[in-house]
């Protein structure tokens, strides 16, 4: 793999303006429904507490989740730098970030609350599409993208925040409601009809059976589970060279009525932040181990 090695702008960032992401819940905390963060009508909880069941015959573990997807407003705060397309919405989802920035986040968080970081990344470098150049589908020139030549992940029983996996958003996200018809769908996700094509601020609409917003709709999120590469890629997608591939789960802001059942995950180039993929970050309580 030959990525020119360089440190991203975002790499650098990661000493500067680091701040709790759940800083109204108390860093590290691992109460559920304890803390409460200003949104929407009122107080809602920063996080909750679900139990996942264990994958081949290993024990079941609760599950810290994000009760909103990872904001514009977090993004900065957390990371020194204003998002790559700065909006009017601080309170919308984070957009246009690759899988290594989202782990590179987690990473910055974990580090923030004296947790283990999840995710070790290396040979790294952002990239940029100029003005004079045609970014591919969902891109925009000045894009600046993260891709690492060298990434791992931790085991499951890693105490810092990380991507879900695909059968832990199996778990958290689903919305019964909308599974059973979708007449009730724009009560809990914002598509096109109810937004005009635009993210809306996190948690506008109803959350779901366990207290997390907009699983089926706002922008796609990146899962930690890696996908096979698919063959029916584009021109730019096989030109990328760093072809690894992961899940992405939910729909986006620019969905139509009629997709909004919760999908089979999709999958994403790991290198590429489209304008319709952000993140929430998740953290494990009980080790699956134990």
């Amino acid at each position: 793999m030959n990525l020119p090695r360089r440190q991203s702008p975002r790499l650098a960032a990661l000493g500067l303006s680091l701040v709790c992401l759940l800083e109204a819940a108390g860093c590290g905390s691992s109460t559920s429904g304890g803390s409460a963060v200003s949104g929407g009508d009122g107080a809602r909880p920063a996080y909750v507490t679900v139990r996942v069941a264990g994958s081949g015959g290993g024990a079941d573990y609760d599950l810290h989740v994000g009760t909103t997807e990872v904001t514009q407003r977090a993004w900065e705060d957390l990371m020194g730098v204003a998002p790559a397309i700065p909006r009017t919405c601080a309170d919308c989802p984070v957009q246009l970030v690759s899988w290594y920035d989202a782990a590179t986040y987690a990473n910055a968080l974990s580090e923030r609350e004296g947790l283990t970081a999840c995710y070790a990344l290396a040979d790294c470098e952002a990239k940029e599409w100029g003005d004079a150049e045609s970014p591919p589908e969902g891109g925009v020139a000045g894009r600046v993208g993260l891709a690492c030549a060298q990434a791992s992940v931790a085991a499951p029983g890693c105490n810092g925040y990380r991507l879900p996996t695909r059968a832990e958003w199996d778990t958290f996200g689903p919305v019964a409601e909308v599974s059973e018809g979708r007449r009730a769908a724009r009560e809990y996700a914002a598509f096109r009809r109810v937004t005009a094509s635009e993210p809306r601020p996190v948690a506008s609409g109803r959350p779901n059976e366990h207290g997390v917003y907009d699983t089926i709709g706002n922008v796609e999120e990146w899962l930690e589970t890696r996908a096979a590469v698919p063959q029916d890629q584009t021109r730019w997608q096989r030109e990328e060279p760093l072809q690894v591939w992961f899940f992405s789960a939910g729909n986006c802001f620019h969905a139509r009525y009629r997709h909004l059942e919760l999908p089979s995950p999709h999958h994403q180039l790991g290198s590429w932040g489209r304008s319709c993929l952000g993140f929430r970050l998740v953290r494990t309580l009980t080790s699956p181990a134990g």
